[in-house]
C-alpha cells in the first residue's frame, strides 16, 4: 500500500513537471501555470523522506534550465549557476507549505506558499540588477480581464492569486468528504477569484478613457556596420566607421522625416539604433534639433555613445528628447544595463517633460523588467511611455509582454520600439493598439 501512494506521488511530481515546463520562460500555456501547481504542491507534501524532495529539486533545476535556455544572456557555467540559485529560491515556498500544512489546520494554512512565493519574487525584483521581474507568475498571464487586478495591486496581488490556487484546491481535496464544514471557506475563495474577474471585466470592458490621441512613430532599422565598429582593434577603420554610421545616420533621419511628413507628433528610435563617437555626438544632435524644429516634432535620439578607446572605456546607451522649438528638454540613460551591456548604467531616476500631448517620459529596454523602479512613473501622472529596446528570437513575446503589464499597473500608455524584436502599443489597459 505504501509502494503504491510513494508511485502515485512520484507520478504526481512528473505530470506536474510537464505542466511546469511550459508554466513559464519560453513556452507558455497560461493555465498551465495554474495547474502546475496544484499538482506540484501535492506531490511534495507527500514525500516521506530527503530522496523525494532532492529527486524534485533536481528535476525543478532541470526543467528551469530548458524553460530559459536562450532567455537569459549567460555563458555556461554562469547560466548553471544562475539556474541553481533560481531553483533553490522556488524550493523555499513549497517547504514552507509543507513545514505549515502539518501544524496548521485551518484555512489560513494556505496562505503560507503564496506569501512565501510573492516575498521571494519581490525580493528578487528589488534587489538583483540582473533579474528584476524575470520569471515572475504574474508574466506569464495574458488574459486582459484577469491582468487588470495589477492595476490595484501592482503584478504581486496577481502572482499571490496563481500562487493560492494551488494550496486551496488541495486544501478543499483534503477535506473533500466533509464539504458542509468547509462551506465558508469555498464560498470565501470562490467570492475572491470572483470579484477580482468581475472587476477586470467591467475596467477592461466599460470607462474608456476620453483623452484626445496623438500619432506616433517608432522607427525601427536593421541597418548594420559590417565590421568597421572594430575600429578600437585597429585603427585603420575608423574612418570607414565614421563613413558608415554617418550614411545610418543620414537614412535614418530620413525616415524620421518622412513619418513627420504623415502626420506623426512623437517620434523615436529603438535603443542603441544610431552608433556614434562621442567626440561627433554633439554634430548628430544638431541634425536631430534641426530635424524636430522643421519638422514641429517632439524627436527621440536613441544613441549608443562609444569613447575612442572603447571597451576599455564603457559607452553610454541613452535616449535625448528634443522639442519642436529644436530645444533638448530631457536625456535618460539606461538605468539597469543587462551583465552582457559594455555601458554605464544611469542614474536611478525617471524624468518627465510635459507636452501638449500629456506628460511624457522614456526608460530603455530591460529598465521595464524592474516594476519597483517604473512605479516611479505611475507615482508622477506618466501619460506615455515611449521605450527604445532591443530583443533577440528566444525574449520574444516575453520581454514586450512584461513592458505591457508596467502599462496596466500604472495606467499609462506605451510605445516600445524594439530593434530584432516585437515593437507593440498598448493602453493604459494593456490593449494591443499597434504591433509590428
Amino acid at each position: 500500500m505504501k509502494s503504491n501512494k510513494s508511485l502515485i506521488t512520484y507520478l504526481l511530481m512528473m505530470i506536474g513537471m510537464g505542466l511546469f515546463l511550459l508554466s513559464n520562460g519560453r513556452w507558455i500555456v497560461p493555465v498551465f501555470t495554474w495547474l502546475a501547481f496544484i499538482i506540484l504542491i501535492r506531490a511534495f507534501r507527500n514525500f516521506k523522506g530527503r530522496l523525494g524532495i532532492f529527486v524534485f529539486f533536481v528535476l525543478v533545476t532541470y526543467v528551469q534550465a530548458i524553460k530559459f535556455k536562450g532567455m537569459i544572456p549567460a555563458p555556461g557555467a554562469l547560466y548553471s549557476i544562475i539556474i541553481i540559485v533560481g531553483s533553490i529560491s522556488l524550493m523555499i515556498p513549497f517547504q514552507v507549505d509543507r513545514w505549515l500544512t502539518k501544524r496548521v489546520e485551518g484555512f489560513a494554512a494556505t496562505f503560507a506558499f503564496p506569501i512565501t512565493w510573492v516575498l521571494m519574487e519581490y525580493i528578487a525584483a528589488a534587489s538583483n540588477p540582473y533579474a528584476g521581474s524575470w520569471g515572475a507568475l504574474a508574466h506569464t498571464q495574458d488574459n486582459l480581464d484577469l491582468l487588470q487586478i495589477t492595476s490595484l495591486t501592482g503584478m504581486w496581488g496577481l502572482t499571490f492569486l496563481i500562487a493560492w490556487v494551488g494550496p486551496s484546491v488541495n486544501w478543499f481535496w483534503d477535506r473533500r468528504q466533509n464539504l458542509r464544514r468547509i462551506k465558508k471557506q469555498i464560498f470565501l475563495f470562490g467570492l475572491v477569484i470572483f470579484s477580482i474577474i468581475l472587476f477586470g471585466q467591467v475596467r477592461h470592458h466599460f470607462f474608456s478613457a476620453s483623452a484626445k490621441t496623438v500619432r506616433i512613430a517608432s522607427i525601427v532599422h536593421d541597418e548594420t556596420l559590417a565590421d568597421s565598429s572594430k575600429y578600437y582593434k585597429d585603427v585603420n577603420l575608423l574612418p570607414a566607421f565614421r563613413y558608415q554610421t554617418k550614411q545610418i545616420q543620414e537614412k535614418v533621419l530620413g525616415f524620421s522625416e518622412s513619418a513627420a511628413e504623415n502626420g506623426a507628433k512623437i517620434i523615436f528610435l529603438h535603443e542603441g539604433s544610431l552608433m556614434v563617437l562621442k567626440e561627433d555626438e554633439q554634430a548628430l544632435i544638431n541634425k536631430a534639433s534641426r530635424l524636430a524644429r522643421d519638422q514641429k516634432i517632439y524627436f527621440g535620439l536613441s544613441l549608443f555613445v562609444m569613447p575612442l578607446d572603447f571597451p576599455q572605456s564603457k559607452g553610454e546607451a541613452k535616449i535625448i528628447w528634443i522639442d519642436p522649438e529644436g530645444n533638448q528638454a530631457m536625456e535618460f540613460h539606461k538605468a539597469y544595463p543587462t551583465p552582457v551591456d559594455p555601458i554605464h548604467a544611469g542614474e536611478k531616476m525617471i524624468k518627465t517633460m510635459d507636452t501638449p500631448y500629456g506628460r511624457i517620459t522614456s526608460v530603455i529596454c530591460f529598465d521595464m523588467d524592474f516594476p519597483t523602479f517604473i512605479r516611479q512613473a505611475g507615482k508622477k501622472g506618466v501619460d506615455i511611455m515611449l521605450v527604445p529596446a532591443n530583443d533577440w528570437k528566444e525574449i520574444t513575446p516575453y520581454h514586450p509582454r512584461m513592458a505591457q503589464l508596467r502599462a496596466i499597473e500604472n495606467g499609462f500608455s506605451m510605445v516600445r520600439a524594439t530593434g530584432n524584436g516585437l515593437s507593440l502599443a498598448v493602453d493604459h489597459k494593456g490593449r494591443v493598439l499597434n504591433q509590428m
